[in-house]
């Protein structure tokens, strides 16, 4: 169980997006990262089960797009053999796939994926932010907008 925690903020106030962030540190004592860019933080707190290595930690970033995740793609190996060949991984993470999947298919990459998730995808290019959860909401994703700003983040029942 992992810990995701956003805020899309034109008057971002950084020590409280990090105090925000480390009230999750409960639900992932292996890592605890977050990335700033512009309006946007994005915050992850890591229990490392797939790739426990720390090239697997979150946020994930490439040129255009930043992830955070928490869940499980069962089906991530069959999808990064089938559709990822041209991309260079650097992890074994399933984080890694969802973000290659999505740089190739968009939003419809989230008809490939099997499994339990929530996840928020920013796009630096469009300065949009994607919050998607999987269909029976096994990872339910909570978010408050105000008209300027979005915060986001993830509870279970365990929180």
């Amino acid at each position: 169980m992992c810990g995701i925690f956003g805020i899309y903020d034109k008057k971002l106030n950084k020590s409280l997006a990090v105090k925000s962030l480390e009230k999750l540190s409960h639900r992932g004592p292996d890592n605890i990262s977050f990335l700033l860019k512009n309006n946007v933080f994005l915050g992850h707190t890591r229990l490392s089960i797939i790739d426990l290595t720390p090239n697997a930690n979150q946020p994930l970033e490439t040129d255009r797009f930043i992830i955070v995740y928490n869940g499980e793609i069962y089906n991530y190996t069959q999808l990064r053999n089938d559709y990822l060949k041209e991309y260079k991984f650097s992890s074994n993470s399933d984080t890694e796939v969802i973000l290659y999947m999505f740089d190739k298919f968009g939003i419809n990459s989230l008809k490939y994926f099997n499994g339990m998730f929530s996840f928020c995808i920013f796009d630096k290019k469009n300065k949009i932010m994607y919050l998607f959860r999987d269909r029976f909401g096994k990872k339910p994703l909570y978010y408050y907008f105000d008209g300027n700003k979005i915060y986001k983040f993830l509870l279970t029942k365990n929180t």
